[in-house]
């Protein structure tokens, strides 16, 4: 192999990896020169597709995506991209059609049969959408419940709970589990965490802590990067979102006192209820790891409701909230409803909302579903929210 092909393999490699780390905007760049002298490539073609959606350049995307079709017409990776940009653009009959395609070229691309399912779930096809979370490769537990309360097949529903009560712990089996025994009147039987809302913990930034103000500063200060990338997130309005682990972007020593900072506020929610018989504390994770994110929001800012499937407990440590605002402005809330789920009844679910100010600090299961209130200010609301994930 010659000394340039060498090189083009290295940057598409290099290419590979920046995207890993989220640093979508120098992979882009690298695999825009790559095409250059590789144009047919259809890899990073549809790598590039990837990266441009990250970065909100759906336009982009879809442009990328209909040239490698061109490029390689059987290829089932850009179909499932197609997919996956439609149905972000809410054009849920195109998207399944996209992932049909591509189901039919090739019903081994990870997490196709995931996609196919939601899309028929959103679609109204909730036994289709049974169908196919089955046939995956992967286990689709919540989704399958999901598509059983769609269908009213409640004993099934009770009776799959059960069994996956003796399993590891499932946090979205958590969260709909606790969402149908709040609308049912029933205690949860699912044993992750019980009482999520009772499971909230709000504390301070030691205020007189020198060191760990300077920290933090030193954070904030790292995050204004200009190369630091936002990454597209469909739920955030009128605000950016770092991407990637953003412990990895700082430099070594810096990120390392931040790691230890946040983990010792885990270790504090785990002392905190130390007392809960659940899973959430009794089997809490010998090996987890941290993963985290600025988020920053401008007026009207807010954050829709979702969770963190992938952790065991997130958090938000809050760098800045404005001031004088108005009744709840700028909070964050709290539910175990989430509109994705099969209308049961209606029956109003509870709601935990908690003001926060500069300083405080919120960790909570990452079962439960959050969002925050829009804020009228010309200030911007900062915070650092991380999740604490087990190794698999």
């Amino acid at each position: 192999m010659s000394n340039k092909n060498n090189k083009l393999k290295d940057n598409l490699n290099l290419s590979m990896d920046l995207n890993a780390a989220g640093k979508f905007s120098e992979a882009s760049i690298i695999l825009e020169n790559y095409l250059k002298e590789e144009p047919n490539d259809y890899i990073a073609l549809v790598n590039l597709a990837s990266n441009y959606r990250w970065l909100g350049k759906i336009d982009k995307s879809i442009e990328v995506l209909k040239k490698s079709i061109k490029i390689k017409p059987n290829g089932a990776a850009a179909y499932n991209n197609m997919g996956n940009i439609l149905g972000q653009l809410g054009k849920l009959d195109e998207a399944e059609d996209a992932y049909k395609k591509a189901l039919k070229i090739d019903k081994n691309i990870e997490y196709l049969h995931e996609n196919l399912g939601g899309t028929l779930y959103k679609l109204g096809k909730f036994s289709e959408s049974l169908s196919i979370y089955k046939a995956s490769r992967n286990d689709n537990p919540a989704e399958e419940l999901q598509c059983l309360l769609a269908l009213e097949k409640y004993d099934h529903f009770w009776k799959k709970i059960d069994e996956l009560s003796y399993m590891p712990s499932n946090i979205k089996v958590a969260s709909i589990s606790a969402y149908a025994s709040e609308k049912l009147s029933i205690e949860d039987p699912y044993p992750f965490c019980r009482n999520p809302l009772e499971n909230i913990l709000v504390s301070k930034v030691n205020l007189f802590d020198q060191k760990t103000l300077n920290l933090l500063k030193e954070v904030l200060s790292n995050s204004d990067n200009s190369n630091i990338d936002s990454s597209y997130q469909s739920l955030l309005s009128k605000g950016e979102q770092t991407s990637g682990n953003f412990f990895e972007l700082l430099n070594k020593d810096l990120g390392s006192l931040f790691y230890q900072f946040i983990n010792k506020i885990c270790s504090g929610y785990k002392n905190k209820f130390n007392t809960n018989k659940d899973k959430i504390i009794n089997e809490w994770p010998s090996k987890s790891y941290l993963y985290g994110w600025f988020i920053k929001m401008r007026n009207q800012g807010s954050l829709d409701y979702h969770n963190h499937n992938d952790a065991w407990v997130s958090g938000s440590v809050y760098f800045q909230i404005p001031k004088n605002l108005g009744e709840n402005q700028a909070a964050i809330k709290f539910t175990c409803n989430y509109e994705n789920y099969p209308k049961i009844n209606n029956k109003k679910l509870k709601e935990k909302i908690i003001n926060v100010k500069t300083g405080d600090i919120v960790v909570f299961p990452s079962s439960l579903y959050h969002a925050t209130v829009p804020f009228n200010s010309e200030s911007r609301r900062i915070c650092y929210a991380f999740d604490l994930k087990p190794y698999n």
